[in-house]
């Protein structure tokens, strides 16, 4: 009687991931032919096509999105199994990480740096990008989990509260407003602004908090990187809104001022996941190390 192998459960999950069976091949390892033969055997046993055919990508069926959640199950159940036989032995392979732009460079650096300490047989491989383009990534399957700075919407992905972030305000240090108490945004909409672009969280609070009182900025240039628009402030070109981890050095220097803005501008860092995907046990690793952990000491740039 023939039955369905880890194998071929393996080649199913990875190529609904990256809906493409030539890439799957090659993360697990396998030729295209002895994985387009794992495939159809898995079909074969499954009861029919888990896959509809769109050109050369591959996309699941009813049957297979029934099957994959069950799938990936399976192949936790065996890490699981693994993980009992060699009494929790040290975890190995690779772990790929998305995170956006002030995460990246604030927040997971001392974090992932401890992590690897205690585990030296886990690859880290860091994205970086907006918090569009990382949702997206994770939905390519091309990382195995993300960590934004924006809200993102879909059935398909689960975020979780990580760590809380509080937006500043930033001008020049010889701004008209740098001694101000507490400044209302009302009073900046005619101001020259700086900011991050389309797709990033900073970007995504700031017009949430401006839409809720009706206001609207009139001169706004776009920057898509957070260092460039601090040295843009500094110049004089303009004032800007970005977290407050990532203008702690320049505010301790006195090269930029931060202002104190009502209302206030807070968020939430999310843990964004697939729903019903497999996870490699290193993955889940990490992701439990980094949501017990939100607090540690973070690195100023």
């Amino acid at each position: 009687m023939h039955s369905i192998t880890l194998r071929q459960l393996e080649i199913f999950c990875r190529t609904a991931e990256y809906s493409n069976l030539s890439i799957a091949a090659e993360k697990l390892h396998l030729t295209q032919s002895a994985a387009s033969m794992a495939l159809a055997q898995f079909e074969k046993y499954a009861g029919g096509a888990v896959f509809t055919r769109l050109g050369r990508g591959l996309r699941l069926n009813d049957r297979g999105r029934r099957l994959l959640p069950a799938a990936g199950a399976a192949l936790e159940a065996y890490d699981r199994f693994l993980a009992a036989c060699s009494d929790g032995g040290p975890l190995r392979g690779q772990v790929r990480i998305g995170a956006s732009t002030t995460i990246a460079n604030y927040c997971l650096p001392a974090l992932l740096g401890q992590f690897a300490g205690k585990n030296p047989q886990v690859e880290l491989i860091l994205r970086v990008g907006n918090t569009e383009e990382m949702a997206g990534a994770l939905r390519a399957g091309e990382i195995d989990f993300a960590v934004v700075e924006g809200e993102v919407s879909g059935q398909d992905l689960e975020a979780t509260n990580w760590k809380r972030d509080e937006l500043a305000v930033i001008v020049p240090r010889a701004h008209r407003l740098a001694g101000r108490h507490s400044v209302h945004l009302s009073e900046l909409t005619r101001e020259r602004w700086i900011l991050r672009e389309h797709g990033s969280g900073t970007l995504s609070t700031l017009q949430g908090v401006l839409a809720a009182d009706g206001l609207r900025l009139e001169q706004v240039r776009e920057i898509g990187h957070t260092e460039a628009i601090k040295r843009a402030v500094e110049a004089g070109m303009g004032i800007a809104c970005l977290s407050v981890l990532a203008v702690q050095k320049e505010a301790k220097a006195g090269s930029l001022a931060m202002l104190k803005i009502a209302p206030s501008l807070r968020r939430w860092f999310s843990m964004l996941e697939p729903r019903g995907r497999y996870q490699s046990r290193q993955a889940k690793a990490l992701l439990t190390w980094l949501k017990r952990h939100p607090n540690r000491k973070t690195v100023n740039a």
